[in-house]
């Protein structure tokens, strides 16, 4: 199959890691390319920073392809449009530098694989695919082929780019900005609305200056869970005054998220929560002897 992605790759010379502009105008928005699967491709990017070393520098599709040995260059160059296009990877001349989002993310990937992808949030809650999704989600869940149908619509895309944006929905849900469940689509996006203008631009730039995870990150306890978990946690205040009224709204923001993240076998149980507190009036009064 042949899409502005994968042309502009396999014309390419291997030895140039720089995406060329797209030569089909079939597709509106850049996709993940059919040839390599989601898990070389994530593997890729994990080569990437790899490659990149401890200085960070600008790489070619060679370099990266020898610290996987399983993927020769012309394959990893077919990746290459849509890390540049996502904001994972930077053009510098004809190498790629990948940004510190990346970085994080193989530095994760060794703690706990399971959840490293996770590191790629913040890039990919600015993607034109988590833009598209998540207002949709945020009202209803989807089934798998209407998210498909959202994202083709978005793109431009055919029903021979099934694949491809299967793998895109994999990138997306393997970043954490949306949860795949068998059929169903779920939204488990980061709390906070997406960052816009500058916000996003340093999202997926690099920052020479911000050190990497540190070992009592990764032990955070928190870790393991949806991120709306911890977003939700982050929110309770460590010590000091907090008021009935804003304890009531954290514990009505737990019981929504709770509801968006966890299934109820309790048909019959009410998940409604009441919160009982002193009445403002009699806040500051003494107890009558």
């Amino acid at each position: 199959m042949s899409d502005s992605t994968e042309t502009s790759a396999s014309v390419a010379d291997s030895k140039s890691s720089a995406p060329k502009k797209a030569v089909k105008s079939g597709l509106a928005k850049v996709i993940p390319t059919d040839r390599v699967s989601f898990d070389k491709q994530a593997s890729a990017l994990r080569a990437y920073a790899a490659a990149s070393g401890r200085e960070k520098k600008a790489v070619t599709n060679e370099e990266v392809s020898a610290v996987m040995s399983d993927l020769v260059a012309s394959s990893i160059s077919l990746c290459n449009p849509f890390f540049s296009d996502a904001g994972l990877l930077v053009q510098e001349g004809r190498k790629l530098r990948p940004v510190e989002a990346v970085f994080d993310f193989q530095h994760a990937y060794e703690w706990n694989a399971d959840t490293a992808g996770h590191k790629l949030g913040p890039v990919f809650s600015q993607h034109w695919a988590t833009k598209c999704l998540v207002p949709k989600l945020a009202f209803r869940q989807l089934s798998k082929d209407e998210a498909i149908s959202f994202l083709a619509e978005e793109s431009k895309a055919t029903t021979s780019h099934r694949k491809n944006l299967e793998t895109l929905l994999e990138f997306l849900s393997f970043a954490g900005v949306i949860r795949l469940d068998g059929n169903a689509v779920f939204k488990t996006a980061n709390q906070n609305p997406p960052a816009t203008g500058k916000e996003a631009t340093a999202a997926a730039t690099p920052s020479p200056s911000e050190p990497p995870p540190t070992a009592k990150a990764i032990d955070d306890p928190t870790a393991d869970l949806d991120p709306m978990i911890q977003g939700l946690f982050k929110k309770l205040p460590k010590s000091g005054d907090w008021g009935v009224a804003d304890r009531i709204k954290w514990l009505q923001t737990a019981a929504s998220i709770f509801g968006l993240i966890y299934t109820n076998s309790d048909t019959d149980v009410s998940d409604e929560i009441s919160v009982m507190g002193k009445s403002s009036n009699n806040k500051n009064k003494d107890p009558q002897p």
